[in-house]
């Protein structure tokens, strides 16, 4: 059978559209939604905090999408083929390409990274490109530690700064590794900033190239700059967030992405993360060994519920296991999980982020409610 090829895109052409989904849901959208997979109460707590908010749900009859929006201002709903930031759901699609590159011959799981990025990182002999993909690898995330915080003031400071990845990994290596490679594990966004330098090595394109036309991905790509060419729903931090004190929502939607490089620049939309991850699951991207390996995982430590394989997300629900990722960049966040034949699945593109610790931890808990209740019988 003959497999899709997934090539992330640097950008698309801009088409004409209608304007950023900005708009102001009414109670007549939000029970549409109720009525197809979620709990009134619990979508409301979802998003209390939402400026826009897509869903595509999967049901055992193929997909369905529901279009859902709240604003600020006041304008059209969301479409699930509106375009937002998707943060760390970009690790899956670079893991793809990955092994995709991995099958056709052009790179090995257990290459070093001083096979392909020479000098770059200490101990690059000894970390695999199956440690990098797994984040056991023992590179610290440039996100930790004192390095954090100067990533993220440049970030405010200047929104249009544009970050080379190589300077992310320096930062990085600057710090103590926490242990030897394989030993244990710990995410690392600087894992997957130098799984994006080693697609480019081996396959001679930028990692941001086009995702093949036979899944029709038109909405996925790694932007140039911080415009998001197309309909898509600006992005808003929200009073409190740890980026910055405000007193009212601030509109990041124009802030360049590259901080967060192949580790989480990408966008997309609802309906393309759905044909995604099912073309994934479904055997249409990789082969059975390739897709074994993929979710061949660690148990995430201090939840049992959770495991990390090759750039998917397990997540155990009371009628089975999910598989995808979640992510989280200034103004947006998104989760995007199907189950393991493809027949059940949940995406949610949301355009704020930046709520208190406490705040998140309990829409995270509303989150994975909604999961369920979503893709559960």
């Amino acid at each position: 059978m003959r497999r899709a090829r997934v090539r992330i895109r640097d950008s698309p052409d801009t088409r004409p559209g209608r304007r950023p989904a900005d708009s102001r849901c009414t109670r007549t959208h939000w029970r549409r939604l109720v009525s197809r997979s979620i709990p009134f109460r619990t979508l409301l707590l979802l998003v209390a905090a939402a400026a826009a908010l897509a869903v595509a749900t999967v049901a055992a009859a193929g997909s369905s999408a529901e279009p859902t929006a709240r604003a600020l201002p006041a304008g059209l709903p969301a479409d699930v083929g509106d375009r937002f930031r998707i943060g760390s759901i970009t690790k899956s699609l670079v893991a793809t390409v990955v092994l995709q590159l991995g099958t056709e011959g052009r790179l090995r799981l257990g290459d070093s990274v001083e096979r392909w990025l020479p000098g770059l990182v200490p101990d690059g002999r000894a970390i695999t490109i199956r440690h990098l993909l797994e984040h056991t690898s023992g590179v610290e995330d440039y996100l930790n530690g004192p390095t954090g915080p100067s990533v993220l003031e440049r970030y405010e400071r200047n929104p249009s700064y544009r970050w080379a990845p190589q300077r992310l990994v320096r930062l990085a290596v600057a710090q103590p590794s926490p242990f030897r490679p394989g030993t244990r594990w710990s995410y690392s966004n600087t894992g997957y900033v130098l799984l994006g330098m080693i697609v480019e090595r081996a396959s001679g394109r930028a990692y941001g190239e086009e995702i093949a036309a036979p899944l029709g991905l038109e909405s996925t790509f790694v932007p140039a700059g911080g415009m998001i060419p197309g309909p898509h729903a600006h992005g808003y931090l929200l009073p409190g967030n740890v980026f910055r004190p405000t007193k009212r929502p601030l509109d990041v939607s124009r802030l360049d992405p590259s901080y967060a490089s192949s580790a989480g620049a990408a966008v997309s939309s609802a309906a393309d993360l759905d044909r995604f991850l099912r073309a994934l699951v479904e055997g249409r991207l990789l082969g059975p060994a390739q897709l074994a390996k993929m979710r061949t995982v660690r148990t995430i430590p201090g939840d049992p519920s959770l495991g990390y394989g090759l750039g998917l997300l397990r997540l155990r629900t009371h009628c089975g296991v999910l598989w995808g990722h979640n992510g989280e960049i200034p103004g947006y966040m998104a989760n995007a999980f199907v189950s393991a034949d493809g027949r059940r699945g949940f995406v949610t593109l949301e355009s704020t982020s930046g709520v208190p610790l406490v705040k998140a931890q309990a829409r995270g808990r509303v989150m994975l409610a909604a999961i369920e209740a979503a893709v559960c019988p």
